[in-house]
């Protein structure tokens, strides 16, 4: 995906920033140059010189060099970094567009080929016949390791139930600071937190549930799985099942992240 940049003022045939550039750098270095000779030139040589002359001229090279330097700096910040600053902005588009982006922005491909297949995503599957309550919090952090970062969560009929940020439970545990529900202050816990300790606490439980996850079928486009994002607000996830249900088993999935490298 390309950026549309406006076309640069011109002047001369030149962009009107190169005769910028032009003026300032020239100007800035004679001036420090002239201020400096002048600092000099004024340096008391003789016991009967003026020492206020001396003070002036520190004043005036002190408050004006600065400013001469950052006129350069800006200049050369400018044309060097340039080419950085239109790549990052580029990305930064890119994303942004993928939530609320133009009509126009398409999506090439479908869903089976760039999804990630359920055998290669880490997972926890939820034990037959546990309760939330029992699920020790540490079950699902010790699979978050190394790049993992979003942890779907299953029943046994490979239906997802859940899917968790680890930024969510990084926030969680700075918020409780190992204070639990029933908890006094000040009062020793000797046990995990649990998956429903999460999910009770604050917004959680919406924020990592159903709602917040979109669905698309194996069949579908990218377009489809970008469609399907946009419509829940602040979802980073798409679920593909067989048909684009909920209540499916999982077949894959794709991030925010992944449908924005397939521009």
């Amino acid at each position: 995906m390309t950026v549309a940049s406006k076309s640069a003022p011109m002047l001369f045939g030149q962009p009107a920033r190169f005769w910028l550039a032009i003026l300032i750098v020239p100007t800035c270095i004679v001036g420090m140059i002239a201020l400096a000779w002048h600092v000099i030139d004024v340096t008391p040589t003789k016991k009967d010189a003026p020492n206020h002359q001396l003070e002036t001229a520190k004043y005036i090279f002190s408050a004006i060099l600065p400013l001469l330097g950052t006129w350069v700096g800006i200049v050369l910040t400018f044309y060097f970094t340039r080419d950085n600053f239109e790549s990052a902005g580029q990305e930064t588009r890119a994303a942004l567009e993928l939530a609320k982006g133009p009509a126009d922005l398409h999506y090439t491909g479908i869903v089976s080929e760039k999804m990630r297949p359920r055998n290669q995503m880490t997972i926890y599957m939820l034990p037959d016949g546990m309760a939330e309550a029992e699920v020790e919090l540490t079950a699902l952090t010790n699979k978050m390791v190394g790049p993992i970062s979003r942890l779907p969560v299953l029943n046994q009929s490979k239906t997802i139930r859940y899917l968790i940020h680890k930024s969510l439970i990084t926030e969680y545990l700075s918020q409780t600071q190992g204070q639990y529900p029933g908890q006094s202050p000040g009062q020793t816990q000797t046990q995990n937190p649990s998956l429903l300790d999460f999910l009770d606490h604050d917004n959680n439980r919406a924020n990592v549930g159903l709602n917040a996850v979109a669905f698309v079928a194996i069949d579908g486009t990218l377009e489809d799985a970008r469609a399907s994002l946009r419509e829940k607000a602040g979802s980073q996830d798409v679920i593909v099942t067989q048909t684009g249900t909920s209540d499916e088993p999982i077949l894959g999935w794709l991030t925010n992240n992944d449908l924005a490298n397939s521009l």
